[in-house]
C-alpha cells in the first residue's frame, strides 16, 4: 500500500481527496516531530536535573560558608567583647612590685602597672583581712592581703550579695583563691570584681 500516490494518481484525486491527503501528511510530520522531541526531552532530562541539582548544591554549600565564616566572625567579636583579657601575675607578683614601685616613689610606673592590669581576669591567693558592706550595700567585699605583707597594699574583692552568706562565714586569716576581674583604684592599688572564691585553709 502505498502513501504517496504517484503523479497520475494525483492529477486524477478530486480537489477534496487531495486537501484530505495533504491534512494527512500534515498530521504525520506533527505527529513525527512530536515523537522526536519528546525522545529528546526525555533523554536530556536526567542531565538536566544533574546539572540543576548540582547548580543547588553549590548554591547551598556556597550560603553555608558564607553563614559559617558569618557566625566564626560574630563570635570572635561577641567573645572579644564579653571576655577580659586573662593575667598569669601572681599576687605576690603584683605586692612585690607594687610595694617596690610606691615606696621608691615611682608614680608613673606604678600609674602605668595598673593600667596595663586594668580589666584583665585574674586568680589570685590571699588572706581574709576583712569582710564588710559599705555604701548602699548592695555588694560584700572580702579584704585580702599577701602572706609576707599582711599589711600594704590591701585589695578589695567585691562580690554580689548572691555570696553573702558564704562570704560572712569567713574568718580573718583565712586563706583564699579568689578569681576576679582586676580594675585600677587610681593610684590606690587595685581591686576586683569576683567571680569565684575558695578556701584554700582556715585560720590557726
Amino acid at each position: 500500500m502505498r502513501l504517496i500516490p504517484t503523479r497520475k494518481q494525483w492529477n486524477e484525486w478530486s480537489l477534496p481527496s487531495k486537501l484530505t491527503a495533504i491534512g494527512a501528511y500534515v498530521g504525520i510530520i506533527g505527529l513525527v516531530l512530536g515523537v522526536v522531541f519528546f525522545v529528546i526531552s526525555v533523554v536530556s532530562r536526567p542531565q538536566q536535573a544533574k546539572d540543576l541539582q548540582q547548580g543547588f548544591s553549590e548554591t547551598v554549600d556556597s550560603v553555608g560558608e558564607r553563614d559559617s565564616s558569618s557566625d566564626d566572625v560574630l563570635t570572635d567579636s561577641i567573645s572579644a567583647l564579653s571576655l577580659p583579657r586573662l593575667s598569669s601575675i601572681t599576687f605576690n607578683e603584683f605586692v612585690a612590685t607594687y610595694d617596690s614601685l610606691y615606696t621608691r616613689s615611682r608614680f608613673l610606673e606604678v600609674y602605668e602597672l595598673e593600667r596595663d592590669l586594668d580589666g584583665t581576669q585574674v586568680t589570685w591567693e590571699g588572706y581574709v583581712v576583712d569582710v564588710g558592706e559599705y555604701g548602699d550595700s548592695s555588694f560584700v567585699i572580702v579584704t585580702i592581703t599577701e602572706e609576707s605583707h599582711r599589711g600594704f597594699p590591701l585589695v578589695d574583692v567585691r562580690y554580689d550579695r548572691s555570696w553573702r552568706a558564704k562570704l560572712y562565714s569567713l574568718h580573718k586569716g583565712d586563706k583564699v583563691r579568689v578569681t576576679g576581674v582586676l580594675h585600677s583604684q587610681g593610684g590606690g592599688g587595685a581591686a576586683l570584681t569576683g567571680s569565684e572564691l575558695e578556701v584554700v585553709n582556715l585560720a590557726n
